[in-house]
């Protein structure tokens, strides 16, 4: 199944965001197919329910999945790479 859709499903901030992962859920029914998810991890929050906290967006294909955590993964480093570095001030600059 391929979907030319390219849309936004779900919008989190990467402060909100702990990391994601690829999840594989399979059907050991007649069919023995399985469905792959990108499962984000968001910090909780005390009036949260723990289910609202791990959303997950489904994906055609595994190797989709693992590519899209790759990228979120990434984002959320560089987001905290950023977050704490210090900005060079001219004061200091040779």
């Amino acid at each position: 199944m391929s979907s030319p859709n390219k849309e936004v499903v779900l919008n989190i901030h990467l402060s909100e965001l702990q990391n994601s992962k690829a999840v594989v859920i399979k059907d050991y029914g007649t069919q023995g197919t399985a469905q792959y998810y990108v499962e984000l991890n968001l910090f909780l929050e005390p009036e949260s329910s723990l289910a609202a906290r791990r959303p997950q967006v489904r994906c055609d294909s595994e190797s989709l999945a693992k590519r899209v955590t790759q990228e979120i993964n990434y984002a959320k480093s560089v987001y905290e790479e950023n977050r704490h570095s210090l900005l060079a001030s001219s004061k200091f600059s040779p």
